[in-house]
């Protein structure tokens, strides 16, 4: 794969505690959240991708139409990259998360350490 085709900038977030800590509820107990810390997405690092669509279908729901897809998402193998794993990471693309993608499968498809290859999932919970 040449440079030329890493031509898109994605972002790697993973579920976990949240970076910042939300305003402080007057209305909680001392001690603050009995439900503990706030989870939710954090963004960790950002890298150059080559994004393909595999397969990309429309569905209707709540009376509008949803784009609904698998992409193929290759990347160069670094410690960061390595350690994505389907369970807890998704994949964002756009300023501000505007495409999000769920991340179905992370391999490395020689065993070289050169790539790893995702399967995204566009347009589904996760």
């Amino acid at each position: 794969m040449s440079a030329g085709l890493r031509n898109r900038r994605i972002a790697f977030e993973q579920w976990g505690e949240a970076a910042e800590t939300p305003p402080t509820d007057p209305l909680l107990a001392p001690g603050g959240d009995p439900l503990g810390p706030s989870r939710g997405w954090v963004r960790r690092f950002e890298r150059w991708a080559h994004l393909r669509p595999e397969t990309l279908r429309e569905a209707s729901q709540g009376g509008g139409l949803v784009a609904t897809g698998f992409w193929r998402c290759e990347v160069l193998c670094d410690p960061e990259t390595e350690a994505v794993t389907p369970e807890g990471w998704r994949v964002c693309m756009g300023a501000g998360g505007g495409r999000v993608f769920n991340i179905r499968s992370a391999a490395d498809p020689d065993g070289c350490r050169r790539s790893i290859v995702m399967r995204l999932e566009q347009g589904v919970a996760t």
